[in-house]
């Protein structure tokens, strides 16, 4: 029996018919999905929801005068006098003056397209920054001159929002399979990510030193079995992965 969605339009009566397939493969007509399908899909996927961008400026003395700090094209400029408002920062008679003054001129700055805030570590020479919002756009360079004797690292860490496969998987270790020294594991996909862990028949955890290796074509896990402490036969090895 084929069942069949009525949709009211302009007086008439189209039919629209269900789709009761498993999958949304070959869906490309317009048979309307089965709810099976749709959530069959919906769980093979894993919505990655990003990360914030970081960064770090530590003061290794006083800053000088005029030095200049930018950070994403914003520059923060040093003067006797700090106007935090507009970036000015004052460069006290410590590194510690420089780091509290820099950090309140970046907390404080009124101008636009300031997207980051600072935060003050635990020395009191240096501070973290942190993008306001998720994304790989918050990846953004910092430069200095000479004058502001301060080391910086680059905000990192940034990821856009986005949808993953995922593929969780436990692969039986044979005596059969050990006979070569490697253990081959097919995957569904190129993983970007991969954890891997292994139990004994006892559900122990197992410390191995086997080279573990990705291959492509087939896309698939090698375990090479030749390290000081091995996998043996009845281990299981644990596989989380996405692309």
């Amino acid at each position: 029996m084929t069942l069949e969605h009525k949709i009211v339009m302009n007086g008439s009566v189209p039919y629209a018919s269900l789709d009761l397939d498993d999958t949304l493969a070959g869906d490309d007509d317009f048979r309307i999905p089965s709810q099976k399908a749709i959530k069959a899909y919906i769980a093979s996927k894993t919505r990655n929801a990003g990360s914030i961008a970081r960064a770090y400026i530590d003061f290794n003395a006083t800053a000088e005068a005029e030095a200049e700090i930018i950070i994403g094209g914003v520059t923060y400029a040093e003067a006797d006098t700090a106007v935090p408002a507009t970036g000015v920062f004052t460069n006290g008679a410590s590194a510690a003056n420089s780091a509290a003054s820099l950090l309140a001129a970046i907390n404080g700055d009124l101008r636009a397209s300031v997207p980051f805030t600072a935060y003050p570590d635990d020395t009191g020479d240096g501070l973290w920054l942190y993008f306001d919002t998720v994304g790989a756009a918050g990846n953004l360079e910092i430069t200095t001159d000479s004058a502001s004797n301060c080391t910086v690292e680059d905000f990192t860490g940034g990821v856009d929002v986005s949808v993953s496969s995922l593929f969780t998987g436990i692969h039986a270790v044979t005596t059969q399979q050990l006979l070569s020294g490697e253990i081959h594991i097919p995957l569904p996909f190129t993983p970007s990510m991969i954890q891997i862990s292994a139990l004994d028949g006892d559900g122990a955890p197992v410390f191995f030193t086997d080279q573990v290796t990705v291959e492509l074509e087939p896309d698939r896990l090698v375990i090479i079995t030749t390290g000081a402490t091995n996998l043996g036969d009845g281990d299981t090895i644990h596989i989380y992965c996405t692309d």
